[in-house]
């Protein structure tokens, strides 16, 4: 019986450790995604506010250690 029970609590945390894997891997594929499609826009963003490239760089600096 004991061996029984240790069974389904390795499967129990088998199924644990997929689900945070698998969130893990959402986060990350979200937070890449959201930067992937934003970095297109950065020409643009430069030309509306109207600064240079040392001040885009410093901003960009800034926000990724943000």
């Amino acid at each position: 019986m004991n061996k029984d029970m240790d069974r389904s609590k390795a499967k129990e945390r088998y199924a644990a450790g997929k689900m945070r894997q698998h969130s893990t891997r959402a986060l990350f594929f979200i937070g890449g995604f959201g930067a992937a499609s934003w970095a297109p826009l950065i020409p643009l963003l430069r030309e509306r506010l109207a600064i240079g490239e040392d001040v885009l760089g410093m901003m960009l600096l800034c926000i990724g250690i943000g």
